[in-house]
Protein backbone atom coordinates (compact mmCIF):
# COMPACT_ATOMS: atom_id res chain seq x y z
CA UNK A 1 0.00 0.00 0.00
CA UNK A 2 1.86 3.42 -1.08
CA UNK A 3 1.90 6.96 1.18
CA UNK A 4 -1.30 7.78 -0.91
CA UNK A 5 -3.84 5.17 0.12
CA UNK A 6 -2.50 5.09 3.57
CA UNK A 7 -3.38 8.73 4.51
CA UNK A 8 -7.26 7.62 2.48
CA UNK A 9 -7.63 4.65 4.92
CA UNK A 10 -6.56 6.75 7.82
CA UNK A 11 -8.37 9.88 6.92
CA UNK A 12 -11.71 7.37 6.29
CA UNK A 13 -10.84 6.21 9.60
CA UNK A 14 -10.56 9.28 11.83
CA UNK A 15 -14.04 10.30 9.64
CA UNK A 16 -16.04 6.87 10.48
CA UNK A 17 -14.70 7.29 14.14
CA UNK A 18 -15.65 10.41 15.14
CA UNK A 19 -18.69 10.01 13.26
CA UNK A 20 -19.75 7.29 15.39
CA UNK A 21 -18.68 8.66 18.93
CA UNK A 22 -20.36 11.86 17.61
CA UNK A 23 -23.19 9.50 17.89
CA UNK A 24 -22.42 8.14 21.38
CA UNK A 25 -21.28 11.60 22.90
CA UNK A 26 -18.02 11.13 22.71
CA UNK A 27 -16.14 12.90 20.60
CA UNK A 28 -13.06 14.27 22.95
CA UNK A 29 -12.12 10.30 23.34
CA UNK A 30 -11.85 10.06 20.08
CA UNK A 31 -10.31 12.68 18.51
CA UNK A 32 -7.62 12.39 22.02
CA UNK A 33 -6.79 8.84 20.40
CA UNK A 34 -6.54 9.95 16.80
CA UNK A 35 -4.36 12.68 17.69
CA UNK A 36 -6.91 15.70 17.33
CA UNK A 37 -8.22 18.47 19.29
CA UNK A 38 -7.21 19.87 22.16
CA UNK A 39 -5.84 17.22 24.15
CA UNK A 40 -2.85 17.13 21.92
CA UNK A 41 -2.32 21.29 21.81
CA UNK A 42 1.22 21.55 22.34
CA UNK A 43 -0.17 24.69 24.70
CA UNK A 44 -2.62 23.16 26.61
CA UNK A 45 -1.75 24.33 30.24
CA UNK A 46 -0.34 22.18 33.60
CA UNK A 47 -2.84 21.57 36.12
CA UNK A 48 -2.04 23.73 39.12
CA UNK A 49 0.27 22.35 41.73
CA UNK A 50 1.14 22.76 45.49
CA UNK A 51 -2.62 23.52 46.22
CA UNK A 52 -3.59 24.49 49.86
CA UNK A 53 -6.22 25.58 51.91
CA UNK A 54 -5.75 27.73 55.17
CA UNK A 55 -8.88 28.51 57.80
CA UNK A 56 -8.66 31.90 58.05
CA UNK A 57 -11.97 32.04 60.27
CA UNK A 58 -15.30 30.28 61.34
CA UNK A 59 -16.71 31.68 57.82
CA UNK A 60 -13.55 32.10 55.65
CA UNK A 61 -10.82 30.08 53.98
CA UNK A 62 -7.57 30.93 52.07
CA UNK A 63 -7.14 28.94 48.65
CA UNK A 64 -3.38 29.40 47.55
CA UNK A 65 -1.51 27.45 44.38
CA UNK A 66 1.66 27.64 42.65
CA UNK A 67 2.07 29.78 39.69
CA UNK A 68 1.03 28.28 36.07
CA UNK A 69 3.03 28.92 32.78
CA UNK A 70 0.82 30.88 30.38
CA UNK A 71 -1.95 31.25 32.35
CA UNK A 72 -4.01 34.27 32.81
CA UNK A 73 -6.04 33.33 35.55
CA UNK A 74 -7.37 30.66 37.41
CA UNK A 75 -11.01 29.01 38.68
CA UNK A 76 -11.68 28.04 42.46
CA UNK A 77 -13.86 25.11 42.99
CA UNK A 78 -15.16 23.90 46.21
CA UNK A 79 -17.27 20.81 47.26
CA UNK A 80 -18.04 19.47 50.90
CA UNK A 81 -17.37 15.98 49.90
CA UNK A 82 -13.93 15.14 48.82
CA UNK A 83 -15.08 12.87 45.65
CA UNK A 84 -18.72 14.80 45.33
CA UNK A 85 -19.61 17.51 42.71
CA UNK A 86 -17.29 20.51 42.74
CA UNK A 87 -18.97 23.99 42.41
CA UNK A 88 -16.88 27.22 40.44
CA UNK A 89 -16.99 29.63 43.15
CA UNK A 90 -15.10 32.54 41.63
CA UNK A 91 -11.32 32.80 39.77
CA UNK A 92 -8.19 34.95 40.11
CA UNK A 93 -6.27 36.52 37.41
CA UNK A 94 -2.93 36.19 37.48
CA UNK A 95 -0.23 36.71 38.74
CA UNK A 96 -2.52 36.30 41.80
CA UNK A 97 -2.49 32.56 43.03
CA UNK A 98 -5.07 33.12 46.09
CA UNK A 99 -8.51 33.41 46.52
CA UNK A 100 -10.58 34.23 50.00
CA UNK A 101 -13.75 31.93 50.09
CA UNK A 102 -15.54 33.35 52.24
CA UNK A 103 -19.48 33.29 54.04
CA UNK A 104 -19.23 29.69 54.88
CA UNK A 105 -20.03 27.61 57.69
CA UNK A 106 -18.62 27.47 60.98
CA UNK A 107 -17.00 23.89 61.28
CA UNK A 108 -17.23 22.63 58.41
CA UNK A 109 -14.62 20.45 56.16
CA UNK A 110 -14.43 22.27 52.84
CA UNK A 111 -12.26 20.81 49.65
CA UNK A 112 -11.09 22.65 46.86
CA UNK A 113 -10.03 22.42 43.50
CA UNK A 114 -7.96 24.60 41.01
CA UNK A 115 -8.25 24.91 37.29
CA UNK A 116 -6.12 27.35 34.85
CA UNK A 117 -6.98 29.11 31.95
CA UNK A 118 -6.18 30.79 29.11
CA UNK A 119 -7.80 33.41 27.10
CA UNK A 120 -5.10 32.75 23.95
CA UNK A 121 -4.70 29.83 22.00
CA UNK A 122 -9.15 29.60 21.56
CA UNK A 123 -9.06 29.65 25.42
CA UNK A 124 -7.25 26.51 26.48
CA UNK A 125 -7.60 25.37 30.36
CA UNK A 126 -5.78 22.91 32.72
CA UNK A 127 -7.72 19.89 34.15
CA UNK A 128 -8.42 20.15 37.87
CA UNK A 129 -5.77 20.12 40.19
CA UNK A 130 -5.56 16.85 42.29
CA UNK A 131 -5.72 15.72 44.74
CA UNK A 132 -7.98 18.21 46.48
CA UNK A 133 -6.81 20.16 49.15
CA UNK A 134 -8.97 20.36 52.21
CA UNK A 135 -9.52 22.64 55.47
CA UNK A 136 -11.85 22.96 58.13
CA UNK A 137 -13.57 26.33 59.15
CA UNK A 138 -12.93 27.56 62.94
CA UNK A 139 -15.84 27.00 65.37
CA UNK A 140 -18.04 29.78 65.86
CA UNK A 141 -16.88 30.20 69.34
CA UNK A 142 -13.20 30.34 68.40
CA UNK A 143 -11.63 33.54 70.43
CA UNK A 144 -7.78 32.46 70.76
CA UNK A 145 -6.41 36.30 69.63
CA UNK A 146 -4.05 35.07 66.52
CA UNK A 147 -6.55 32.35 65.38
CA UNK A 148 -7.29 34.13 62.16
CA UNK A 149 -7.14 37.46 59.72
CA UNK A 150 -10.66 38.90 62.01
CA UNK A 151 -8.71 38.22 65.09
CA UNK A 152 -5.06 39.05 64.31
CA UNK A 153 -3.18 40.31 67.28
CA UNK A 154 -1.94 44.38 66.29
CA UNK A 155 1.21 45.27 66.28
CA UNK A 156 2.38 48.61 66.60
CA UNK A 157 4.38 50.02 63.04
CA UNK A 158 8.48 49.96 63.72
CA UNK A 159 7.76 47.74 66.83
CA UNK A 160 8.64 43.89 67.48
CA UNK A 161 6.33 41.56 69.32
CA UNK A 162 6.97 38.47 71.59
CA UNK A 163 5.26 35.66 70.20
CA UNK A 164 4.31 31.65 70.46
CA UNK A 165 1.94 29.21 69.07
CA UNK A 166 -1.43 28.91 71.23
CA UNK A 167 -2.53 25.27 72.15
CA UNK A 168 -4.43 24.11 69.43
CA UNK A 169 -2.97 26.82 66.60
CA UNK A 170 -0.98 25.95 63.19
CA UNK A 171 -0.64 29.23 62.84
CA UNK A 172 -0.85 32.96 64.51
CA UNK A 173 -2.07 36.19 62.55
CA UNK A 174 -0.28 39.48 63.25
CA UNK A 175 -1.80 42.77 61.83
CA UNK A 176 -0.21 46.07 61.49
CA UNK A 177 -0.21 49.48 59.51
CA UNK A 178 2.14 51.39 57.51
CA UNK A 179 3.16 53.78 55.17
CA UNK A 180 6.34 54.51 53.82
CA UNK A 181 9.95 52.12 53.49
CA UNK A 182 10.63 49.12 56.38
CA UNK A 183 11.16 45.34 56.91
CA UNK A 184 9.49 42.74 58.24
CA UNK A 185 12.03 40.28 59.81
CA UNK A 186 12.25 38.18 62.86
CA UNK A 187 14.08 36.41 65.35
CA UNK A 188 14.07 32.84 66.14
CA UNK A 189 16.09 29.61 67.06
CA UNK A 190 18.25 29.95 64.10
CA UNK A 191 19.21 33.79 65.46
CA UNK A 192 19.50 32.79 69.29
CA UNK A 193 18.78 30.02 71.92
CA UNK A 194 16.45 32.66 73.66
CA UNK A 195 13.61 31.41 71.35
CA UNK A 196 12.40 27.78 70.71
CA UNK A 197 10.67 28.15 67.48
CA UNK A 198 11.54 27.64 63.85
CA UNK A 199 9.61 29.92 61.65
CA UNK A 200 8.37 30.81 58.43
CA UNK A 201 6.07 33.69 57.36
CA UNK A 202 3.63 34.79 54.86
CA UNK A 203 2.43 38.68 54.55
CA UNK A 204 -0.84 39.49 53.06
CA UNK A 205 -2.48 42.89 52.25
CA UNK A 206 -5.80 43.84 53.13
CA UNK A 207 -8.05 41.75 51.18
CA UNK A 208 -6.37 38.77 51.87
CA UNK A 209 -4.30 38.83 48.91
CA UNK A 210 -0.72 37.55 49.02
CA UNK A 211 1.63 40.54 48.47
CA UNK A 212 5.26 40.64 46.02
CA UNK A 213 7.88 42.04 46.08
CA UNK A 214 11.92 42.09 46.36
CA UNK A 215 13.59 39.81 49.57
CA UNK A 216 16.75 41.35 51.31
CA UNK A 217 19.65 38.91 52.35
CA UNK A 218 23.08 39.30 52.70
CA UNK A 219 23.05 43.10 51.33
CA UNK A 220 21.67 42.52 48.17
CA UNK A 221 17.96 42.19 47.05
CA UNK A 222 16.08 39.43 45.13
CA UNK A 223 13.17 39.01 42.59
CA UNK A 224 10.50 37.58 44.62
CA UNK A 225 6.94 36.32 43.93
CA UNK A 226 4.25 36.09 46.09
CA UNK A 227 5.50 36.80 50.29
CA UNK A 228 4.77 33.14 50.55
CA UNK A 229 6.52 30.84 52.86
CA UNK A 230 9.68 32.49 53.43
CA UNK A 231 12.18 32.35 55.73
CA UNK A 232 12.42 35.55 57.88
CA UNK A 233 13.46 33.37 61.35
CA UNK A 234 16.89 34.23 61.48
CA UNK A 235 17.16 37.68 61.43
CA UNK A 236 19.80 39.69 59.98
CA UNK A 237 22.54 37.71 60.53
CA UNK A 238 21.29 35.12 58.03
CA UNK A 239 17.48 35.20 57.51
CA UNK A 240 15.71 36.86 54.55
CA UNK A 241 13.84 40.42 55.21
CA UNK A 242 10.77 41.59 53.45
CA UNK A 243 11.58 45.13 52.50
CA UNK A 244 9.09 47.25 50.55
CA UNK A 245 9.81 51.47 49.81
CA UNK A 246 5.40 51.58 49.22
CA UNK A 247 3.65 50.02 52.52
CA UNK A 248 0.53 51.93 52.24
CA UNK A 249 -2.58 50.79 54.25
CA UNK A 250 -2.92 47.28 56.84
CA UNK A 251 -1.43 44.23 56.11
CA UNK A 252 -1.87 40.52 57.65
CA UNK A 253 1.54 38.58 58.35
CA UNK A 254 0.70 34.87 59.16
CA UNK A 255 3.33 33.13 61.06
CA UNK A 256 3.54 29.32 60.45
CA UNK A 257 6.12 26.38 62.22
CA UNK A 258 8.86 25.69 59.44
CA UNK A 259 7.57 22.82 57.43
CA UNK A 260 4.14 23.08 59.18
CA UNK A 261 5.92 20.98 61.70
CA UNK A 262 4.90 20.87 65.09
CA UNK A 263 8.31 20.25 66.27
CA UNK A 264 9.27 23.81 65.00
CA UNK A 265 6.85 25.27 67.54
CA UNK A 266 8.04 27.71 69.88
CA UNK A 267 8.86 30.99 71.12
CA UNK A 268 9.89 33.59 68.54
CA UNK A 269 10.12 37.41 67.66
CA UNK A 270 8.07 39.33 65.10
CA UNK A 271 9.26 42.33 63.61
CA UNK A 272 7.02 44.84 61.26
CA UNK A 273 8.03 47.86 59.29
Amino acid sequence: MNKTRMYIVFSLFTVLMVTTCTLEGDIEEVLEKAGVGNNNNPNKLAAPSGVTATAESSSSIIVSWNSVSGADGYYVYHSLSESGDYSKIGYSLSPNTTYPDTGLSANTIYYYKVLAFSYRNNGIESSLSSPPAWATTFSSSSSVPGSSASNAITISSSAGINGSFPAGLDAVWYKFTKTGTGSIYASDKKYSSSYTADIVVDVFNEALILITGPIYYAGSFYTRGNWENIDVGASYASGYSLYADNWGGTYYVRVRPYNDSNSNKGTFVLFVP
